[in-house]
């Protein structure tokens, strides 16, 4: 009786190894595909960071732009009343941007 239980145990014990083996060569595999995902994934958020902060720059280039032709126009025109030149300034700036235009301006009418 001892003798078939220690057989028992010891065929078990194969198995045992057997599954730890193939499912540990399928663990490893899983994790180099899984670091591969991050890598790109990773990759891909720094693109994307890259752009924004690009486009960020692109837009704070035409701010400073369209104000210094703001300024510059200023010092061509002279004298102006303070509300006017405040209402000049919103409209010049909006305008260099694109969102002043005459087509999206809410006192345009069609």
């Amino acid at each position: 009786l001892e003798g078939a239980i220690a057989e028992e145990q010891e065929l078990h014990a194969r198995r045992l190894r057997a599954i730890a083996s193939l499912f540990g060569e399928r663990l490893k595999s899983m994790r180099a595909k899984l670091d591969e995902v991050f890598r790109r994934c990773d990759d891909w958020i720094k693109d994307r960071v890259r752009a924004e902060n690009d486009a960020i720059k692109a837009a704070i280039a035409q701010i400073q732009a369209a104000a210094k032709d703001v300024a510059s126009e200023e010092e061509t025109v002279g004298d102006i009343s303070p509300t006017l030149d405040l209402r000049r300034r919103s409209s010049m700036m909006l305008t260099a941007s694109g969102v002043g235009s005459p087509a999206c301006s809410p006192m345009s009418s069609p």
